[in-house]
């Protein structure tokens, strides 16, 4: 106030510049207690726990731990789980891991729309799209059983088991004749 009043007018003998001076080291030394306090708080905060990192967030938007605790949170979030990756995006639209979250949203949403329908030719098609899908062994593993019922169908009712379904299996490269050869 006292600077503000008399900066522009100065008087003989005025003390605008020890002012500022003094206004400067008061600020610094409210800044260094302010960071003080901060690390303070960092050091204990859980770095397992979301709720920990997001309330240090919320209480130092302006941390200089932010990058740390996009990496940290990212880490924690449960990548088959649509809202947990969804909640990531939110938080950190711009964060370290972005595209990795949306590829990884991307990859659950299919996922998610394929593994229900356990149609043996979608599920292959997923595989062959999605080579870097991190629910690919799933996909493999269903492929497999789904397979082997296909099989046991043939086996058990080979007259009544549809031809046309059989050649769209090897078109598709799922089953090979030498594969069904093998197996009787």
């Amino acid at each position: 106030s006292y600077i503000r009043k008399w900066e522009s007018v100065r008087p003989a003998e005025n003390h605008v510049d020890d002012a500022r001076n003094l206004y400067n080291a008061l600020e610094a030394q409210v800044r260094a207690q302010a960071e003080q306090i901060e690390k303070q708080d960092w050091e204990k905060v859980n770095v397992f726990s979301q709720t920990d990192l997001m309330a240090y967030l919320a209480k130092y938007p302006n941390t200089v731990h932010r990058s740390e605790i996009d990496d940290l949170i990212w880490g924690l979030v449960d990548k088959e789980n649509v809202a947990a990756v969804q909640n990531y995006i939110a938080i950190f639209p711009n964060g370290n891991n972005i595209q990795e979250a949306n590829r990884v949203l991307h990859a659950v949403l299919s996922w998610t729309d394929v593994k229900g329908t356990g149609d043996i030719f979608r599920i292959n098609d997923y595989i062959k799209s999605n080579p870097e899908s991190p629910f690919l062994q799933q996909a493999r593993q269903m492929l497999l059983t789904l397979k082997q019922n296909e099989k046991q169908q043939m086996r058990s009712n080979p007259t009544l088991y549809d031809p046309n379904k059989l050649m769209a299996l090897i078109k598709a490269e799922i089953l090979t004749e030498n594969e069904l050869i093998m197996e009787n």
